[in-house]
């Protein structure tokens, strides 16, 4: 009586082969199992690379054996027709040098001659010495050797991932028969009697008798333990047994000869007997598996893989190699190529352990099947052909390796048509009559196009796949409303919800239907929505669908739905389109008519579209517009000239409209021009120019009233007292004689109470209405008079002051006012200007301007003051009598003359301040 194992395995359901990404983490959970492995295979490890390494230096042997002694090597024996003896090598020479080296100064001679090609050997022969010009044989490589090495490396590794990623007992038995394996075959038959080379035999021989008690033990516990498992480890007892004597044998404590008995011939005997026997009782315990688990698909099928590893991999060994063999026909090359399927062997066990992909096993089998008989046709094929013509194409003559290269080339090309035959062959032998219906269900897309009724799709999918498969039901669901309702069914079944399908079949909702033989689900959606379901049952013997029928139905699922969504997705589509065009001229209507220019640009500024507002701001037809650079429209920063920036929002620009420069706003955000890149820009400019000025005179007249207010106070507040002030000083100063001592303060009273008297008397000027009367004044003729007035308070400041009038410099202006103009810049710069220092009064015409220039040779305008010198109470003589009046004053005048006012840095140092007026007036 079997009963289950302790540990689950993987899901059957698994189509990914499990690798060790977390099952290592349990592996402290059987630290003395895995303790024990690691040890034995880092043992078994050890031994069979040792052994792997010197049998591949055996590879390589002289046709000539030596003895080292104190003068050289002492050449012992020579092969018949060997290469030494083509040299001219003889019993009893003395080789003294290899290549001008003495050989004394040589450790390894044998690896010394395979270094090179070609060797000359200084030999001392009867006293004489010669030299000899000496090939090395070919390595004689043991392919049988490597290729079984390599399986059972293979088989070691495989065995090792399988339980770092599952680590059960199962597993941990495998791996154990996989160490054992590896000490068996890798290392190799011992050359010497040398105390390693011993030590290696015995780790072989412990191999190979610990291999048949590992299978016995392993195969009775798989897939299911038997009832009386704690006593198969007496199949320990004979290895136990054989192991004790070969390692008496090996110290010395067994005698080598018990009567007329050789000792390890015997034991040689008995492992091989243990190791038949192990096999029979390991086939025995899978066949008794199979049998007592004929009602658990999966146990069984999990025999039914290891069987096909099993036979995949020795089949052709057996066939190509031990039966010719044993019949005296071996053929070199056919060997090699059974060897190559012994890597199936642990991929079986492996798929069975972990349950990789197991219910694909007919089809993985038609596979392997077809391509082990393709590749075995392919490789008797070359071998006969090679054997033909080495044997009978000496008539060829030159052409017999064109023919051999080119039947070759020919048979490795049939290998493939050969087996996609051998497959379809074998599919006709597995499904025979419903073999049309499976191929029937590769055209179920082109016979699900033409279906338009849902329900008759259904019917026909479920059909089909009740011939093709086998399956004993198929249940079809159709959603309606939000809910899925069986389709057509002629028994009743429960009606489900999208929330039922969110877990693994079966969730609580699909209870019944997997009480009732369902087995696998399989939704029909489209974009994630489930619009049908289709639920299939077990196949004939109660085998669940394989991972190849799973994908194929689920292909059929996929397809259903899109014919059941097609004729929705046209109207959808038609409807879409529709929609489209109606919203494409909606915001073609608004991009056009819109009230505020627009440009659509890419990343770097260039200009791809622009509405009526855009060209009619720049002055442009948009046609014209279309191509250029934003930046040769629009004053924009340097970075953002190569890349416009996605989120600019009111920045104020200056734009070319017409030949005139205009004050705007400046507006930009992403536009996603080609779907997914968002490299477009859409530029939103607006003209501030009007609101700008409007701004500018509501600001020019709220100054002027308030100055207004401020000299209408002062005058009133300030001009009575000062007036008898400056009376009574003038009156003191004219009664003190000038040698009184008090003189100079009465003049300084005086002067400060006139000083008074002139800042009221500027208020009142700059808050006076900019109405006036002009007339036609020389402005040459203005400027020398009051450079006259001027020149004796420059004389006082030490201050030379020069005039450099123009001819016919006439201008429409007001002469009171033009005289303050030309006073107020003229007493400016020569306060500015220290002693030694000089001003100059410039005037000049310029076609329809005449301009006045005051340069100086002060210390100039502050920087932080360049902007604001032309406010009010803004001065650079603050704490030395500036009231910062005079600007102002002077700015206003200027401009209600139509003209402008600069204050310039002259590169001598200085300031150079410059007036321009119209010569035939302004607006006032």
């Amino acid at each position: 009586m079997d009963v289950p194992l302790g540990q689950a395995p993987p899901p059957a359901d698994s189509a990914t082969f499990v690798l060790p990404r977390r099952g290592w983490l349990k592996l402290h959970e059987h630290r003395g199992r895995s303790l024990v492995l690691l040890l034995a295979g880092i043992v078994a490890t050890a031994a069979g690379l040792v052994g792997a390494v010197r049998r591949v230096d055996e590879f390589q042997r002289l046709d000539f054996r030596t003895l080292h002694e104190t003068g050289g090597y002492l050449v012992v024996s020579v092969g018949l027709r060997s290469g030494a003896a083509r040299a001219g090598l003889a019993p009893g020479d003395l080789i003294v040098g290899l290549d001008g080296t003495p050989t004394t100064a040589i450790r390894d001679l044998e690896h010394a001659l395979y270094a090179r090609r070609v060797s000359t050997l200084s030999v001392l022969r009867q006293g004489k010495v010669r030299d000899l010009a000496y090939y090395p044989p070919v390595p004689q490589v043991d392919v049988r050797y490597l290729l079984v090495a390599f399986a059972a490396m293979f088989t070691l590794a495989v065995a090792g991932v399988v339980y770092l990623g599952h680590p059960t007992p199962q597993a941990g038995r495998f791996l154990a028969l996989a160490e054992a394996l590896f000490a068996a075959v890798v290392v190799p038959i011992p050359q010497d009697s040398g105390a390693s080379w011993q030590l290696l035999l015995l780790i072989r021989d412990f191999g190979r008798l610990a291999l048949p008690p590992l299978l016995v033990v392993f195969f009775a516990s798989f897939p299911a333990r038997i009832k009386r498992f704690s006593w198969l480890w007496a199949a320990f007892v004979p290895s136990l047994a054989v192991a004790a004597l070969r390692t008496g044998l090996a110290t010395g404590l067994v005698p080598p000869v018990a009567g007329d008995v050789l000792v390890a011939d015997a034991l040689d005997r008995a492992t091989a007997a243990l190791a038949v026997l192990g096999v029979l009782a390991a086939a025995a315990l899978s066949v008794r598996t199979y049998i007592s688990n004929r009602s658990d698909p999966t146990r069984r099928r999990q025999v039914e893989w290891v069987a096909l590893g099993a036979a995949a991999g020795f089949a052709p060994y057996l066939l190509l190699s031990l039966i010719p063999q044993w019949a005296g026909a071996e053929l070199e090359v056919l060997t090699w190529i059974s060897l190559l399927p012994l890597a199936l062997v642990p991929l079986g066990v492996a798929s069975s352990l972990l349950e990789f992909r197991l219910w694909d096993l007919e089809d993985i089998s038609r596979q392997v099947v077809a391509t082990g008989v393709a590749v075995l046709l392919g490789g008797v094929s070359f071998a006969f052909l090679n054997y033909a013509v080495t044997q009978f194409g000496f008539r060829l003559g030159n052409w017999r390796n064109f023919v051999a290269v080119a039947g070759g080339v020919l048979l490795a090309t049939l290998t493939v048509p050969a087996r996609r035959l051998l497959l379809e062959g074998f599919e006709r032998l597995q499904y025979r009559e419903r073999l049309a219906a499976r191929r029937a269900l590769t055209t179920f897309a082109e016979e699900a196009v033409a279906h338009r009724d849902p329900e008759t799709l259904l019917q026909r999918l479920a059909q089909l796949l009740r011939d093709a498969l086998t399956v004993d039901q198929v249940v079809t669901y159709l959603a309606l409303g939000g809910r899925l309702y069986p389709s057509a069914a002629a028994e009743r079944w429960p009606v489900l919800s999208s929330d039922d399908l969110r877990d693994p079949f079966p969730t609580a909702a699909e209870a019944e239907l997997a009480a009732r033989g369902l087995s696998h689900r399989f939704p029909v959606e489209r974009d994630g929505r489930v619009i049908g379901l289709v639920y299939c049952g077990r196949r004939r013997g109660g085998m669940p669908l394989g991972h190849g029928e799973r994908r194929l139905v689920g292909a059929l699922a996929a397809q259903a739905a899109l014919a059941l969504e097609n004729t929705l997705l046209m109207a959808n589509l038609r409807r879409q389109v529709e929609e489209h065009r109606l919203l494409e001229d909606y915001l073609e209507r608004i991009f056009q008519f819109s009230a505020a220019a627009l440009l659509i640009c890419d990343a770097s500024g260039r200009v791809l579209r622009a509405n009526e507002r855009a060209a009619t701001l720049l002055r442009r037809e948009p046609r014209l517009l279309i191509g250029e650079f934003l930046h040769a429209i629009v004053e924009l920063r340097p970075e953002w000239r190569s890349l416009l920036p996605t989120d600019l929002a009111g920045v104020q620009v200056r734009f070319a409209a017409g030949g005139e420069w205009h004050t705007g706003l400046l507006s930009t955000s992403a536009l996603e021009v080609e779907p997914g890149r968002f490299d477009g820009r859409v530029v939103a400019l607006d003209d501030i120019t009007e609101q700008l000025n409007l701004e500018q005179r509501l600001a020019e007249q709220e100054r002027l009233a308030s100055l207004g207010r401020l000299a209408a106070g002062l005058a009133h507040e300030v001009n009575t007292p000062v007036t008898g002030i400056s009376s009574y000083a003038q009156l003191l100063r004219e009664l003190t004689p000038p040698a009184d001592p008090r003189a100079p303060l009465a003049a300084k009273l005086e002067e400060q109470a006139f000083r008074v008297s002139r800042i009221v008397t500027n208020l009142l000027e700059l808050a006076r209405p900019s109405g006036f009367e002009r007339q036609l004044v020389d402005i040459s003729a203005l400027a020398r008079d009051e450079a006259n007035q001027m020149r004796v308070e420059a004389e006082r400041g030490g201050v030379a002051l020069e005039i450099h009038p123009a001819e016919n410099a006439a201008a429409n202006v007001n002469r009171v006012q033009f005289e303050l103009v030309i006073h107020n810049l003229l007493r400016n710069a020569i306060q500015a200007t220290g002693a030694g220092g000089t001003v100059q009064l410039m005037v000049g015409c310029n076609g329809d301007a005449v301009w006045i220039e005051v340069r100086d040779t002060g210390p100039g305008v502050p920087e932080e003051l360049r902007d604001r010198i032309f406010e009010p109470f803004v001065t650079t003589r603050q704490g030395r009598g500036g009231t910062g009046l005079g600007l102002a004053i002077t700015r206003d005048i200027v401009v209600a003359h139509g003209g402008s006012i600069q204050a310039l840095a002259a590169e001598e140092g200085g300031t150079t301040m410059r007036v321009e007026v119209p010569a035939h007036g302004g607006s006032a």
